[in-house]
């Protein structure tokens, strides 16, 4: 969540050509829901404590917002965060309310709620069904932090992801989503901007805004997951830049920032209270797909190399079976590998002049794949 601006044409272009390439990919896979908060609460409750934590008074402050971010326990709940439910609280109605407030002396407080400690996962699908204020001032957000920012990686390297983030200079028929990593961030942030279709408006309905990431890819959509509108690999990273987002968990945040460097200052027409309503935030991990195309070669007489194309579900290892009898299933009794990174594999201390099957299978936290194509060598005698 930094102040942007837009990235070179090349960029540009080279998003359209990973989302033509992945389109097809995140449509062919199964995703299962893996943790949520439906914000189901009692009315005038805070979120869930086993889920979110308010974040510090002054995490703003790189950005020059200014409001004060009330709810975090032990820090500053006096004065204009006594009241600090107002600023973030459930509904009673299977919302969570981000509420800016404009204090009598002239103070604006607000809310900015965090997942680290609860909750943080390494690739899958994420999204929040959100309906978001637009006036002057006001900086929605939903987005994701690096959870190595708690353990010593400072801010790019950790790496951000910016699902979602609207200021008044967009309107309100646009949102913009970024990366945010070591070489590209803030001003320099390598993003892409969604226009709604046939009027639609941030602030007068509901949208899903989410993000798809496995290894080396990041994807964002509006609404369809299957239709990603920005898509960015390590191809996309500028001179010098580094790739932040693979290989380590995340945390989610959601915010409501007023004022600051990117949205400007609210004025007498900012609507006091501002409310950002959310209905759901859902995390998914793809079942995985099944690889293919699963060739085996002979090479001594106690060795067989195996080879496949990888699943197109991201973030998955392969488990390696092997038999000697045809049309064979995979099972515990007939496992020879396991967490295979790759798409390759040696089977080894097999006997020659012998006839073997092979089948692979992807695996990830959400399960297994069905097996791949059957696969056959024989052993030489030499």
């Amino acid at each position: 969540m930094q102040t942007p601006k837009f990235f070179p044409l090349l960029s540009v272009v080279a998003a359209v050509v990973f989302i033509a390439s992945s389109l097809e990919a995140n449509a062919q896979t199964q995703w299962s829901l893996t943790w949520s908060d439906e914000f189901n609460g009692a009315a005038n409750t805070a979120p869930d404590p086993n889920n979110w934590s308010y974040d510090s008074p002054t995490a703003g402050a790189s950005n020059n917002e200014l409001e004060i971010y009330c709810g975090q326990a032990g820090a500053g709940q006096t004065g204009d965060c006594a009241n600090w439910l107002k600023n973030g609280y459930v509904d009673g109605a299977g919302n969570l309310v981000i509420s800016a407030v404009l204090m009598p002396d002239g103070q604006w407080t607000s809310a900015r709620i965090i997942t680290h400690g609860h909750f943080t996962f390494t690739y899958g699908r994420a999204e929040a069904r959100i309906k978001l204020p637009s006036a002057a001032g006001l900086w929605p957000a939903y987005w994701m932090l690096g959870d190595n920012i708690f353990s010593g990686t400072n801010w790019p390297n950790c790496g951000e992801e910016d699902m979602m983030e609207n200021v008044p200079s967009l309107g309100p028929t646009v949102i913009q989503s970024s990366l945010n990593g070591p070489g590209y961030n803030g001003g320099s942030s390598i993003h892409s901007q969604y226009n709604f279709p046939a009027g639609q408006r941030i602030d007068t309905d509901y949208h899903v805004y989410g993000v798809i990431w496995g290894p080396d890819l990041v994807q964002y959509y509006v609404d369809d997951y299957t239709h990603p509108f920005a898509s960015f690999t390590p191809a996309n990273m500028p001179r010098r830049g580094t790739w932040a987002f693979d290989g380590h968990p995340f945390l989610m945040l959601l915010n409501l920032a007023v004022g600051g460097s990117w949205p400007g200052p609210p004025n007498a027409s900012t609507p006091n209270p501002s409310n950002m309503i959310v209905d759901y935030v859902r995390v998914y991990q793809g079942v995985p797909v099944n690889p293919s195309g699963l060739t085996a070669q002979a090479i001594t007489k106690s060795q067989i190399n195996l080879s496949w194309t990888a699943s197109v579900t991201p973030g998955v290892t392969y488990n390696v079976y092997q038999s000697t009898t045809n049309g064979f299933l995979p099972s515990a009794s007939n496992q020879i590998g396991a967490g295979v990174a790759g798409t390759s594999f040696t089977a080894n201390g097999l006997s020659a002049r012998t006839v073997y099957y092979f089948r692979a299978v992807a695996v990830n936290a959400s399960g297994s794949s069905q097996p791949s194509n059957q696969a056959t060598a024989t052993t030489p005698s030499h």
